[in-house]
């Protein structure tokens, strides 16, 4: 070999080197939205979140989102979606804590969109 060709070699090998170092993966959870349920998804939203332990939304309070019957007349009067979403002219739910993630509030609106079942 040449010492041009070993030098070009070097500095082939060098930049891609850096190029692989410089490379993030990025690493995602993805959010599954597909054949969501009431009883194993959106109260599991509820119970990890602040919106069963705010004072406002537990069985023992005035609107206990765990129980199917108030979830289901909250979508049916389009207050759910648009109170966790934070959209002005409603209540922004949870009023203790941060906003619902947007996986969170997708598998809400997915299983909204899927019929909203008592499943």
């Amino acid at each position: 070999m040449t010492r041009l060709t070993i030098k070009l070699s070097l500095m082939f090998s060098f930049t891609l080197f850096i190029s692989i170092l410089s490379c993030k993966k990025e690493t995602t959870n993805p959010c599954f939205t597909t054949d969501m349920s009431f009883s194993k998804n959106i109260v599991a939203i509820y119970k990890s979140s602040t919106c069963l332990t705010s004072g406002c939304h537990s069985s023992n309070d005035l609107v206990p989102l765990e129980t199917y019957s108030v979830t289901k007349f909250l979508v049916d009067q389009k207050k759910l979606l648009w109170a966790i979403k934070r959209e002005a002219g409603f209540s922004p739910m949870p009023k203790v804590g941060d906003k619902l993630s947007d996986c969170d509030i997708s598998k809400i609106e997915a299983w909204i969109n899927q019929g909203a079942k008592d499943n």
